[in-house]
Formats: C-alpha cells, sequence, structure tokens
C-alpha cells in the first residue's frame, strides 16, 4: 500500500484506494460465506428459541414454589447468559459488516475519483455493496451523494457509472420513502443530466413497462 502512494500520480493513489477497498470487500465476502453456514443457521435459532422460552417460563414464575422455583430461577439466568452471548455475537457480526461495507464503499468511490485503473471494477463492487446495504446504512448513500441539492454533485465520475445504469434504473421508484430511495434517484438524475443516450432509453423502459399489455 505505501508503494502505491509514494507514486505520487494520481492513478498510484487510485491504486492504493483499490487494495484497501479489495481488503474490505474480502472481509464481507467472509461475512457472508460464514452467515451461509450451518452454526450460524443454529444461531439464529437458537437465540429465537432461547427468547420464546425466557418468555414462557417468566410469565408462568409465579406457578412454582420453594426448591422448583430455585431450580426455575438459576435455569433461567444460564439461560439469559447464553442468550446474551450468543446476542452479542450476531450484534457484533452486523456491526463489522456495516463497517466493512462502508470502508469498501468509501475506497471504490476514492479509486474510481482519482484514476482510470480498476474502474469498471471498482463501479460494480462499489454499486452492487450500495444497493444491498439499501435503506439499512444510509451512510454509504453518502459517499455518492454528499449532498442532494439542485447544484450538488456525485462524489464519482458520471460516466463511470454508465455500465451500472440498468441496475440503478431498476431501483427507481415513483414515491421517495427514504433517503436511500432519494439518493438513487439523484444519482440517476445525475446520470442522465450527464449522458441522456445511455439513460433515457431506461426511462422509457420503465415507464412504458407500467403500461397495461394490449390485448392478443
Amino acid at each position: 500500500l505505501e508503494a502505491y502512494c509514494m507514486e505520487g500520480s494520481l492513478d498510484g493513489k487510485s491504486n492504493a484506494h483499490y487494495v484497501m477497498a479489495n481488503f474490505a470487500d474480502r472481509q464481507l465476502t467472509a461475512i457472508e460465506k460464514y452467515r451461509k453456514t450451518n452454526e450460524f443457521a443454529f444461531t439464529i435459532k437458537s437465540v429465537d428459541k432461547m427468547k420464546r422460552t425466557i418468555d414462557k417460563l417468566n410469565a408462568n414464575l409465579d406457578k412454582f414454589s420453594g426448591s422448583k422455583l430455585l431450580a426455575l430461577r438459576k435455569y433461567l439466568k444460564d439461560m439469559m447468559i447464553d442468550l446474551e452471548r450468543d446476542t452479542s455475537k450476531l450484534e457484533r457480526l452486523e456491526f463489522l459488516c456495516c463497517q466493512w461495507q462502508l470502508l469498501a464503499a468509501r475506497h471504490f468511490a476514492d479509486c474510481l475519483t482519482l484514476g482510470r485503473d480498476n474502474s469498471l471494477r471498482a463501479a460494480f463492487r462499489l454499486v452492487s455493496i450500495w444497493l444491498n446495504a439499501g435503506s439499512t446504512l444510509p451512510e454509504i448513500g453518502k459517499v455518492l451523494v454528499p449532498e442532494r441539492t439542485n447544484d450538488g454533485n456525485l462524489s464519482v465520475p458520471c460516466c463511470k457509472l454508465l455500465p451500472l445504469a440498468p441496475q440503478l434504473a431498476s431501483r427507481l421508484s415513483k414515491v421517495r420513502g427514504d433517503d436511500f430511495e432519494a439518493d438513487v434517484s439523484f444519482v440517476f438524475s445525475k446520470m442522465t443530466a450527464a449522458h441522456p443516450a445511455h439513460c433515457l432509453w431506461l426511462l422509457v423502459a420503465l415507464s412504458n413497462s407500467t403500461r397495461a399489455a394490449p390485448p392478443g
């Protein structure tokens, strides 16, 4: 990484950001791979089962007394310790996933802004991470859209997002429900203004897709 930065050129700095983005992206891949394992599925089911069991037992504590009540309270305490441990594990995993998503998005965006090398993959991964995160991580939207105003610009050149125009167009919504949908609309409007030949036909296709098909 230091070798890339010492090159001094924009492409050298772009490559440095690309290296960092790839590192973060690999961590995301590892997390997604773990989420598909039986261990992760078992942890999710175990947490859900423990929550239901604890609620049920707490609701029936007044039905027990003496040694049975003491044993039940000890059982509940042990189960709550296990629940807290597994819940913390899942929350930590989600936190790390969000942090790696944001880090990867920032470095992919800087890579696109500063250089020409690796632009296609950087653009695909940036948009993919953003669309997958959706409204759950609005900070990623700020990476592309620092300021959503009429005079605001995207943080990356519009031309480098053109290969992703169909994917972005598919997320357009007539009703702007949240910041994510507003950011997608803003990005696509900027792309359309700068490159109408590449984007207008997608808007026409979306408009026509809502019309009823003619009788056969």
